[in-house]
Formats: structure tokens, C-alpha cells, sequence
């Protein structure tokens, strides 16, 4: 009998150069795949704009409808389909856990990259959430590794209470050096990349990578199978696990609040 097989063209974006992403797209384009497995809105957006007929899927992904890619959730239309999650009210609730955790910070930092789709809808929900918590919701912006130096190069003399990191492949290629700058002026960081919290981050409400993958697998299954990535309902994810970093707590000399500790789903001592 035939032997099944599939062959697996893969590409890495490192997230500082945004231009660099249609030539990978454009690449992948050349060997006709009959699938585009994507990660994240600015590269949905590139393979979108690349080719309409190619079916993609997104493994993770911000708003697909606020960024213009599909017409709903329950029938996308085109050819855009995958998993996604409601970044604007997750990176919302990162500032609230952050306040929960350390009730003294008064001035917390977000750093988000300017071009992406849905900074400002972000934004909008993170001050919503300030305002109710009576904090100071300081605005920073990245939109390349030139920017993001330049930030951190600043942010001595702004010396926030804490930072919270917006979604971009720019701030978890350089989470490392982020958190480190960040814990040199005893500044902590709230993460969204749950490997962010071993590199540091004193906490991080984000999603199980792994696990949108191997949903994302599900759809290319389908696919294969005969079905259009217009019809296939987009999925959203439910489920945020909390990481706290006790190590990096003690070594930044700050205390976490109990309730936040028995709602982390892990601790790092």
C-alpha cells in the first residue's frame, strides 16, 4: 500500500525586522506548500497579503477580526483559519494580577511595538483596568531592536514600579535581556512567554505554546483532508496559566501576595 508522507519546509522569524518576513513568506511560497502553518498576527498578516489562495493557519495569533485578516470567528471566509486569543483583554489582566501581586506599584509600564495591529485596542483595555486600580499606566513603545535599546537605555531615569510586556515576537526574542536590564534598577517584569518566567520575569499569565501547536496540527488535518480554511471556525483559547517566580521576587527583594501564589498554576523557587 502507499506510504503516507509529508514534507516540512520550516522558517524562523526573529522578530527584528519586520521586512524580513515577506522574503520567509515568499520563500515557503516557492516550494507550493499546500499549507502555511504561522505564527503570530504580523506574520498572518504577511502570508495573507502574499498569497489569498494558499490555506494558513494560525498556531497563535492576536485579534484576526479587529486586524482586518477574517470576516468572524465562525466562518472566516478567505483563506485564514487557526487559533486565537483575546490579547487585548489577557494583556489587560496581566497589569490586574501584577497590582494583586504587588498592591504597592503604582506605576506600571507597557511596553508594546507600535505596529502592531491591535496596540491601540490594547492599550485601550490595559488603561480601563488602570484606571479602576488607581494606577499610573505608562505607555512605551518598540517597533525594532534599535527602539527597544533605546528604551532600555531610558529606563533608569523612568524607573517604573514594574513592566508589563505586550505580545510580540520582538519582546520574547529579547525577553532575556529585557528582564535583565529591567532587575539591574530593580524593576520587575511581567511576562506573556511562559519560559519568560525561567529567564526571570517575576510573573507570567500566557498560554500553553505547545498545546496552540497541536491544536494548529488539528486544522492542517482538516485541510488536507478537503476542507477550506474559510468554513473551519477559528478557536479561541480559554485557558491562562499563571507563573510566579519566587527566586526572582527575593532577588528584587519584593514580597507576592498570597492569593496570587495559590492561583499560580506554578512556582519557581
Amino acid at each position: 500500500h502507499a506510504e503516507n508522507t509529508f514534507r516540512l519546509e520550516r522558517r524562523h522569524w526573529s522578530g527584528d525586522d519586520p521586512s524580513a518576513v515577506a522574503a520567509l513568506i515568499a520563500e515557503l511560497l516557492d516550494h507550493r506548500p499546500d499549507v502555511l502553518v504561522v505564527n503570530g498576527t504580523t506574520v498572518v498578516q504577511a502570508a495573507k497579503k502574499a498569497s489569498a489562495t494558499v490555506p494558513i493557519v494560525a498556531a497563535s495569533s492576536s485579534d484576526l477580526v479587529t486586524s482586518g485578516l477574517v470576516k468572524s470567528y465562525a466562518r472566516p471566509g478567505g483563506n485564514v483559519t487557526g487559533v486565537t486569543s483575546l490579547i487585548d483583554v489577557v494583556t489587560a489582566k496581566r497589569v490586574e494580577i501584577l497590582v494583586e501581586a504587588l498592591p504597592a506599584a503604582r506605576k506600571v509600564m507597557l511596553l508594546q511595538n507600535p505596529h502592531w495591529p491591535i496596540a491601540k485596542k490594547v492599550e485601550g483595555e490595559a488603561n480601563k483596568v488602570a484606571a479602576r486600580l488607581r494606577v499610573d499606566l505608562v505607555h512605551a513603545r518598540a517597533g525594532d531592536a534599535k527602539e527597544l535599546d533605546d528604551w532600555l537605555d531610558r529606563l533608569p531615569q523612568q524607573r517604573p514600579d514594574a513592566i508589563v510586556i505586550g505580545p510580540h515576537t520582538l519582546f520574547s526574542t529579547h525577553a532575556g535581556r529585557i528582564i535583565d536590564r529591567s532587575a539591574r534598577i530593580g524593576v520587575p517584569v511581567v511576562h506573556y512567554r511562559p519560559d519568560a518566567a525561567l529567564r526571570g520575569a517575576l510573573l507570567v499569565l500566557g498560554v500553553d505554546i505547545p498545546a496552540q501547536y497541536r491544536r494548529a496540527a488539528s486544522f492542517v488535518d482538516r485541510i488536507l483532508k478537503g476542507a477550506r480554511p474559510g468554513d473551519l471556525p477559528i478557536e479561541q483559547v480559554t485557558k491562562y496559566d499563571v507563573i510566579v517566580n519566587l527566586k526572582a521576587a527575593k532577588a528584587l527583594g519584593l514580597s507576592v501576595s498570597p492569593t496570587v501564589l495559590v492561583r499560580a498554576d506554578r512556582v519557581i523557587e
